[in-house]
């Protein structure tokens, strides 16, 4: 699982490759899939053995990739992840080779059902914002020609076609189709190359936590819920919990912000007046908003209804 963070204190977080409706995207950045298939009862052959041809289902069909079926011209009514190919037989975007990446970019989602790359809905945006699932956030549309222009903290960079926002204290992606982290130390708890330990952390994202102490964050704590005089003296921008120590002697406590803390939303898990969303039975991505679970979209049979999954 991975923790994000979203706009107006709201948080989401995937809790499994999506693979429901027909959607299909990595959350291991660069991640391979084998596309080959059986070529029994092919729609479009692979005569001739042509080298490097190989069987892919497109469209439910056992397609040839080939020479012969494919360019790399892809029409301006398809949209294909990156470097993919387009089938003239079938009509949608085809894997190059038999293990390929799939990266629709930034705000996309790979539909295996229409073998094309479908905008990625959700977190409840506005018509001037842009849903993109690796961050949580609802990302402004205007940042196409008016990036955010943040610094980086010291210790961390942003990705090609990503930058830092001071705003969300994290790395954003400036455009939908904005490639995936080409970085290898991609931090997604702080959605960055790297680790800061000096800004605050996004909302939503991994909260520091420590056993009788704790890393003060910087910035104005969310006075939407209350404080005790105890989470005052510790935990001034958000709410003492206590959790199990490690070896089930010591006494140790974290602080969270009730308001979107995904695995404690609404309150402390150990004193009942917290939910743990990500518990949600047949949920596929949820939320803390405000303090209440949310359930975005739910496992193929099941629809989102408040905070719980129901049967279609």
């Amino acid at each position: 699982m991975f923790k994000s963070a979203v706009l107006a204190g709201v948080a989401a977080l995937l809790i499994a490759p999506s693979a429901e409706a027909g959607g299909l995207s990595f959350k291991t950045l660069k991640a391979s899939k084998n596309w080959s298939c059986s070529s029994s009862g092919a729609k479009y052959t692979c005569s001739g053995n042509t080298v490097g041809s190989f069987y892919t289902s497109i469209l439910g069909s056992a397609c040839c990739v080939s020479s012969k079926w494919t360019t790399t011209t892809i029409p301006s009514s398809c949209t294909c992840p990156f470097d993919w190919l387009f089938h003239t037989g079938a009509k949608a975007c085809a894997p190059p080779k038999v293990t390929s990446t799939c990266d629709c970019g930034e705000g996309y989602t790979y539909n295996t059902n229409s073998c094309k790359c479908e905008l990625t809905t959700g977190g409840g945006c506005s018509s001037s914002q842009w849903w993109n699932e690796r961050t949580g956030l609802c990302c402004e549309n205007s940042w196409t020609k008016t990036p955010p222009t943040g610094k980086c903290p010291s210790g961390v960079t942003c990705p090609t076609s990503w930058s830092w926002s001071d705003s969300h204290n994290c790395c954003v992606p400036l455009k939908p189709r904005s490639p995936e982290p080409d970085c290898s130390n991609w931090n997604s708890a702080q959605n960055c190359c790297g680790t800061h330990t000096t800004a605050t952390p996004s909302a939503g994202s991994n909260h520091n936590s420590g056993s009788n102490g704790w890393k003060h964050r910087k910035g104005k704590r969310d006075d939407t819920y209350a404080q005790s005089s105890f989470d005052s003296m510790y935990c001034p921008e958000g709410k003492v919990c206590t959790v199990p120590s490690a070896n089930g002697t010591a006494w140790a406590w974290e602080c969270i912000n009730p308001l979107t803390e995904l695995e404690s939303c609404g309150g402390c898990i150990s004193d009942g007046t917290g939910v743990d969303c990500t518990s949600i039975s047949n949920a596929a991505s949820v939320g803390c908003e405000q303090g209440a679970c949310k359930v975005y979209s739910c496992k193929k049979g099941y629809t989102a209804e408040g905070a719980q999954c129901v049967s279609n």
